[in-house]
């Protein structure tokens, strides 16, 4: 499975490695790969935020927008340790939301409108 391996950029601009036939991904340089293996770039975005979870402070978003009318609000297309509750739902302004929670204390942080956006509300920012 040696040459099976191929280079990657995420949403963040973090390279990562990733087998066509396992599969597998990894943020290492796996045996076998040849190229030159640098494992982490510098994020080629300009996130307003990094968000964490209020309740366990894990990383919940990297790359995410400031709402234009509530400063407390972002929004983003891409996430980590967060859990889209799909069974349950409300109806806001005729769209339906789903709740997001954090995958590790599974506090509300967030809701996914139908276009797959999260839209954070309950998080704490750092500079982005």
């Amino acid at each position: 499975v040696k040459g099976s391996w191929a280079a990657h950029v995420s949403p963040s601009g973090h390279e990562y490695y990733f087998n066509s036939v396992t599969s597998e991904s990894t943020w290492v340089k796996p045996e076998g790969f040849e190229g030159d293996g640098r494992a982490m770039r510098p994020p080629t975005f300009r996130s307003d935020a990094v968000l964490s979870c209020p309740g366990c402070f894990s990383i919940v978003c990297l790359d995410c927008q400031r709402h234009h009318k509530h400063e407390h609000q972002y929004r983003a297309v891409f996430a980590q340790n967060c859990v889209v509750v799909r069974e349950e739902s409300m109806l806001v302004d005729g769209e339906v939301l789903h709740p997001v929670r954090c995958e590790h204390c599974k506090a509300e942080i967030a809701v996914m409108d139908s276009d797959e956006v999260f839209h954070f509300y309950d998080v704490i920012p750092s500079n982005g």
